[in-house]
């Protein structure tokens, strides 16, 4: 029997937040804000302002520090506290007067931007009063306009670095800027399993220091917003609202110059314009810094001409900077407006302020758009001069003209492709077929890539071309499937390089004499082009094509095919070097990715496995740089992936996240390392809850209520009251031993009234059965589910595939469930009534266990979830000797103990045909339940069909229930959790 489950229950149409206090100005405001299971903050207002305060709040109780330090770093004082090695940083954000700027001109800002910037410094302070040990000696005064310098310092990096970039082809080496870069992607409706968009919103900078990201939903007034803030500031920039999804990546139009000035010779500081000469003007700025002896006042004198500040001089020249945001303060109100934008068109008109750097943007909306435009401030130029070295600033000729309207932008808007992206490339690139094309009369607005010679954006590299590949491929995409293309380790262009080399090998008459050399080559012609965690290929390739020349890593970047130059010797001759350095590090050749690359907090000493990342010659669509561990050949994350967020558009939103570390940097916090541990290592995101508030309160671990306004008495912290566990989880009990290794188990022991019923689960994935595969069922609530029911459950953890093969993994698990039913008098619990379930891998071996049993492994009723049952024939493919060579090696890998000799396909058909549950169904097999994704891209549900029509042809009673839009697992995986139970009860019961 087969019947479909069509999964979530229904969202809330509306949010109602009811909360005690007047709304009139100046009026006592509570604000109520509860941390979920990660920390991030939720919080509840009555006003904009409101949620504004309870973000400032909570930025300052996670991270004070950090926060006052953007302060300082936008304003040029960060040398007045921490020393002469900021020097040169104050220098040029007084260079750009960042301070001086908004000082001026905030008096001017319209009242509303003004009362969010004083709501949320409001809320800042609030904490710093409640917490004063917190504050640093060094902390500032906090003044309004530092909110105002802080959004020039933040998008300041962009136009600094093109300017730059026009600076150094004339010869000048420019102040380095940070980099950034990101992804971005939308899918349409009609490309989804919901009829409604999906985003991604992936921003990639570094994990310390100023771009480093703050989570929260912020609800109060016209503000309904899940999203990421750079600390510091009262609204998120990147995210969704109750309507529309923001996202950026790094590449625009050209919005910056440099204009290169005449000096005259009897006054370097006079210019020449128009025929006559200028005086510059001259400002005198005093920096502060620290040193041994106290503080020192250095005074500068910072020179500016009519085009911008003077940043260099060379052979009797000055050069400028012409930046068209020198005198701009409006980011803060075009935030605001682009938060509360109900449509597309009201998006627009916030765009349309022109105050962010240049940047990709996608707009997605709950209306069915999917949106893209290339903005920035761009000035018109006037026709005949180079903009891309050095103008001539001594004429007015060269001046610019304007600045072009926002219709003049590159945009699109519901292409026919019916997806889009941009990893920072070209808008050429932002999928197959694009229409758009530079504008001949002003191409610096499209500012796209021509050649490696000409290049001012970026070509179609590796991450964004598989980016675009998976896109493109991608039809009734899940939540499931956005997450795993977020986070998909897959390296675009191995193929061709794998066949060269195998053609390399094949004609050398010699290369197979060593061992070493011979295993290095097999790591990599089976490698399956992924960087996961466990793949020891990725290793092999990485360390064989970084031995290559310039050529090959230029082919490599912009995604194109092995260059001409590369030869058969050339590639075997790397092939052996690599072999040999990989060895010489790790003192083996069989070292996964994992090993080698690593995410988790600096100075902590704990990190953990990773897939993906962007390291030499490899570049996933899950972008993370590294830095090498001191002293290893390993590599921590620094940077990448800052903030991933996927947003699917229905009404209302429904979103998932994760941050690369954790939201707080107190080192005794559990959230200062836990997203990196618990989610991120993983490539996991985890729900957001927006407009949820009943799942929110499910999962909340404290509550703060503050005050804004008025005499309000202090506010009370107070912790939410902890639900009572359902369960007692008793640790590593061991229950056998093979070859020597023990075998452990743990029991969840209900804490309420037992039912004297036993579930045995089988705690394996991928063949793993590591403490992490516990995590994962306990995520899904396996645990308070059944616990709560009165189970109580043996999470039976057979060995893993790199100690054991998988016939010994099953012996291992009949092993526990012996053991199990042999102490079932200590465990209350009936030994002939006793329930067996599994996913995936321990979905396969329970299957196995239940149809295979005998007296005593024998149980009553088996519930899996997508169990590979069938391995004579998977994936499509039928063992033969015609099978692809590849899939045969997986296989014989999978049913064979590590070492063993050839083997010929009947020897493995005999070996697989033992493991495949589908193929030994008998009569006395239990009843089933099984539950599957139509869309799982691991096991095919054809699997879980298989196994049903022998159930059902032996007369053995047997459910299929199949997830619609269901992955490897599913984020609401919980609720068929509950459905297992259920029909457990049934199962189970005396009758």
């Amino acid at each position: 029997m087969i019947r479909s489950r069509f999964g979530n229950r229904l969202w809330a149409a509306m949010l109602l937040v009811v909360l005690v206090g007047s709304v009139t100005a100046q009026a006592r405001e509570e604000i109520t804000i509860y941390r979920d299971g990660f920390g991030t903050p939720h919080v509840f207002a009555d006003s904009a302002e409101g949620a504004c305060f309870g973000h400032g709040y909570a930025q300052a109780s996670d991270r004070l520090e950090e926060l006052l330090k953007q302060y300082m770093r936008a304003s040029g004082t960060m040398s007045e506290a921490f020393g002469p090695s900021f020097f040169r940083d104050d220098y040029r954000q007084r260079l750009y007067r960042h301070a001086a700027v908004s000082k001026e001109k905030y008096p001017s800002l319209d009242d509303k931007t003004r009362s969010l910037i004083e709501a949320y410094q409001a809320g800042v302070k609030q904490y710093m009063a409640e917490h004063p040990s917190e504050v640093p000696d060094w902390a500032p005064e906090i003044e309004p306009w530092m909110c105002v310098a802080l959004g020039r310092y933040i998008i300041w990096g962009w136009p600094e670095g093109e300017a730059g970039g026009d600076l150094r082809r004339i010869g000048i080496e420019p102040d380095p800027v940070e980099y950034h870069g990101s992804n971005e992607w939308l899918v349409a409706a009609d490309r989804t399993a919901y009829d409604a968009p999906i985003a991604l919103i992936d921003p990639h900078l570094s994990w310390y220091g100023a771009f480093r990201f703050y989570e929260a939903r912020l609800y109060g007034g016209e503000i309904e917003f899940s999203g990421m803030a750079i600390l510091g500031n009262p609204l998120p920039a990147l995210g969704h609202s109750r309507y529309c999804s923001i996202a950026m990546t790094t590449g625009g139009p050209d919005t910056s110059d440099v204009y290169e000035e005449e000096l005259n010779p009897d006054n370097p500081r006079q210019y020449r314009y128009d025929g006559a000469w200028l005086d510059m003007e001259v400002i005198p700025e005093v920096i502060k810094v620290k040193t041994d002896e106290g503080v020192d006042e250095q005074t500068v004198e910072i020179e500016y001409t009519r085009h911008g500040p003077v940043v260099a001089r060379k052979d009797g020249k000055a050069y400028v900077f012409a930046i068209p945001y020198a005198d701009q303060v409006g980011l803060a109100e075009q935030t605001y407006k682009m938060c509360v934008a109900k449509n597309l068109e009201e998006m627009k008109e916030a765009l349309a302020m022109q105050q962010l750097m240049m940047q990709n943007i996608m707009i997605g909306t709950t209306e069915g758009d999917i949106y893209y435009v290339r903005v920035g401030r761009v000035p018109v130029r006037p026709k005949g001069y180079d903009h891309k070295g050095a103008m001539p600033g001594n004429t007015s000729k060269a001046d610019w003209q304007g600045i072009h309207p926002f219709e003049d932008l590159v945009q699109i808007e519901n292409p026919p492709q019916g997806y889009m992206q941009n990893c920072n490339v070209s808008p050429q690139f932002l999928m197959k077929g694009c229409p758009l094309e530079p504008s001949p009369e002003a191409p610096y607005l499209f500012n796209g890539f021509t050649s490696f010679d000409n290049a001012h954006d970026n070509p179609l590299h590796q991450r964004a071309a598989m980016c675009v590949e998976l896109l493109h491929n991608a039809q009734n995409m899940t939540v499931d499937q956005a997450i795993d293309i977020a986070m998909s380790p897959a390296v675009y262009g191995v193929e061709p390089w794998q066949e060269l080399l195998r053609k390399a090998w094949s004609d050398s008459k010699n290369a197979g004499d060593n061992e070493d050399l011979r295993t290095f080559y097999e790591l990599i012609i089976h490698w399956n082009g992924r960087c996961d965690a466990n793949s020891t290929g990725a290793i092999a390739y990485k360390y064989w094509k970084e031995l290559f020349g310039d050529d090959v890593k230029t082919a490599d970047r912009a995604g194109m095919p092995p260059p001409e130059s590369v030869t058969d010797e050339m590639l075997l001759e790397k092939l052996a070097a690599a072999a040999k350095a990989l060895k010489k590090d790790f003192g083996r050749l069989d070292v996964a990715y994992g090993d080698v690359y690593r995410v988790g907090r600096r100075g902590t000493g704990e990190n953990w496995p990773v897939s993906g990342g962007s390291v030499r010659q490899i570049a996933t669509p899950r972008a993370i740089s590294f830095d090498r561990l001191d002293g290893t050949p390993q590599y921590l994350g620094r940077g990448g992936q800052t903030s991933t967020q996927i947003v699917l558009l229905t009404e209302p939103p429904k979103s998932w996240t994760v941050l690369p570390l954790g939201e707080s940097d107190d080192a005794d916090s559990p959230h200062y390392d836990d997203q990196a541990e618990k989610l991120f290592s993983h490539g996991r995101m985890k729900p957001t809850y927006f407009l949820d508030k009943e799942g929110l309160l499910d999962h909340a671990t404290d509550k703060v209520v503050v005050y804004r306004n008025g005499d309000a008495p202090a506010p009370q912290p107070a912790k939410k009251a902890k639900k009572q566990a359902v369960y007692k989880q008793t640790q590593n009990i061991v229950y056998g031993e093979t070859d020597g290794i023990g075998l452990v188990l743990d029991v969840f022991a209900p804490t309420g009234k037992s039912n004297g019923l036993g579930i045995v689960d089988v705690a394996s994935g991928a063949y793993h059965s590591d403490r992490g595969k516990m995590d994962e069922h306990r995520r899904a609530r396996v645990y308070d589910t059944f616990c709560g029911k009165g189970y109580t459950m043996f999470a039976v953890r057979p060995g893993s595939i790199t100690k054991f093969s998988v016939p010994e993994m099953a012996k291992n698990l009949d092993k526990g469930i012996a053991w199990v039913k042999e102490h079932a008098d200590q465990y209350g619990i009936d030994p002939n009534r006793l329930g067996l379930t599994g996913a995936s891998a321990g979905g396969h071996l329970a299957s196995l266990a239940a149809v295979t049993a005998d007296d005593s492994t024998a149980v009553k009723a088996a519930g899996v979830f997508f169990p590979p049952t069938n391995f004579l024939e998977y994936r499509g493919v039928k063992l033969s000797d015609d099978a692809p060579k590849e899939h045969v090696e997986r296989l014989t890998r999978f049913a064979f103990p590590p070492g063993n000799g050839p083997v010929s396909t009947s020897e493995l058909a005999e070996k697989l045909e033992a493991l495949s549950p589908a193929l030994l169904v008998t009569p006395q097999a239990p009843p089933f339940l099984l539950i599957h994704g139509d869309a799982d891209p691991l096991v095919p549900l054809a699997q879980s069909k298989m196994l049903l029509a022998a159930l059902e042809k032996a007369g053995v009673p047997a459910e299929l229930i199949v997830k619609k839009g269901g992955g490897h697992p599913w984020l609401t995986i919980h609720e068929e959790v509950q459905i297992m139970a259920d029909w457990f009860d049934e199962q189970l019961s005396e009758k």
